[in-house]
C-alpha cells in the first residue's frame, strides 16, 4: 500500500482537532476552527467551510483532510444527508454533486486509495 506523504502534517491536524474537542466538549464553534493549526511553522486551514471536502494547498498528496457536513438551516435540510454508522462507527460521506473527476471528489478517492485518515467535522447549528 502506497504511504501518505502527507502523514505528519494530517497527524498535527488530528492532534489540533482533538485539543479543540477536549477545550469544548466536543462542540468546538467555527471561531476556533478558523484559526486552523501550526505545522512546521505555518498556519494550514482546516477547511473554508462552505464546502464540505478540503485539502490544504500545503499538502504534497492528492488526498483531502477533512470533511465538513453543514448544519440544518432553518427549514431547510442539508445539501447532502450523511450518516453515521454508530455501532461501526463508519460515515457514509456523499461526493460532491456534479461529475464525479471533479478536484473534491478526487480528493475523497485519493484518501480511501491511502486509507488515510480523515478529520470529520458536523455542523450542529447555523
Amino acid at each position: 500500500m502506497p504511504v501518505d506523504p502527507d502523514l505528519a502534517l494530517r497527524q498535527a491536524a488530528m492532534t489540533r482537532a482533538q485539543e479543540l474537542s477536549d477545550a469544548y466538549d466536543g462542540l468546538v464553534p467555527l471561531a476556533a476552527l478558523r484559526n486552523g493549526f501550526q505545522f512546521r511553522g505555518r498556519r494550514i486551514s482546516f477547511g473554508s467551510f462552505y464546502k464540505g471536502i478540503h485539502r490544504p494547498k500545503e499538502m504534497d498528496g492528492a488526498a483531502a483532510l477533512t470533511l465538513m457536513t453543514a448544519a440544518e438551516k432553518l427549514g431547510r435540510p442539508r445539501p447532502y444527508e450523511d450518516e453515521i454508522d454508530m455501532g461501526g462507527g463508519a460515515i457514509l460521506y456523499h461526493y460532491r454533486a456534479g461529475t464525479l473527476d471533479q478536484p473534491d471528489n478526487r480528493a475523497l478517492e485519493a484518501a480511501h486509495a491511502l486509507q488515510s485518515p480523515l478529520i470529520y467535522f458536523k455542523g450542529m447549528a447555523p
